[in-house]
């Protein structure tokens, strides 16, 4: 019978997550990334102004790149939720971000790392994608309540709402709206 590992972490050892901490800068590169660590992610932060854009080859219209990985290099997925507070949390609230699935012929995956492009709120160059003009989050279950505010995609889905499943939100993650970012200080 295979060992199996205990966890020093709690929440780990009871099979859940590691609770969301503040992200705090630590010392930079020797390529000038920031280096930005919470309890489950350490971010890797290239700003317009970085050498570390040109060495990278990150050409584009973005203010920034951010990659990033859990901290125990595990490979179960990183949820959108976090991704999104990850972004809203360095970058703010309301610049724009794109994860990009390239062609195969330029696919990089050597270790169990995400990237986003960032664009800084108010930069013209920003690509216009997206849903609505409105925010529209759900909670855990989509209920009858929740018709109007998704209304578009209920449309799409003949008129009937589906039994989708949302995460729950963890403590927190909803200071995070007109929030500025730190990485451009």
């Amino acid at each position: 019978m295979p060992k199996t590992r205990k966890s020093g972490n709690p929440a780990k050892a009871a099979g859940g997550r590691q609770r969301w901490t503040r992200f705090v800068q630590h010392e930079n590169t020797t390529t000038g990334e920031q280096v930005w660590q919470n309890s489950r992610y350490m971010v890797l932060v290239a700003t317009r102004n970085d050498r570390t854009v040109r060495w990278g080859g990150l050409e584009g219209t973005h203010d920034a790149h951010l990659s990033f990985r859990r901290r125990d290099r595990q490979p179960e997925p990183i949820t959108w939720r976090d991704i999104q507070r990850i972004k809203s949390e360095l970058c703010g609230s309301e610049a724009e971000a794109f994860e990009c699935f390239p062609a195969e012929s330029r696919l990089i995956d050597g270790s169990n790392q995400r990237h986003l492009w960032v664009w800084r709120a108010g930069n013209l160059n920003a690509p216009q994608l997206g849903w609505y003009n409105v925010r529209a989050v759900l909670g855990e279950a989509l209920s009858e309540a929740d018709a109007a505010t998704v209304a578009p995609l209920v449309t799409v889905h003949g008129g009937k709402l589906s039994n989708a499943r949302q995460n729950p939100f963890e403590d927190g993650a909803d200071a995070n709206l007109n929030h500025q970012g730190v990485i451009w200080s």
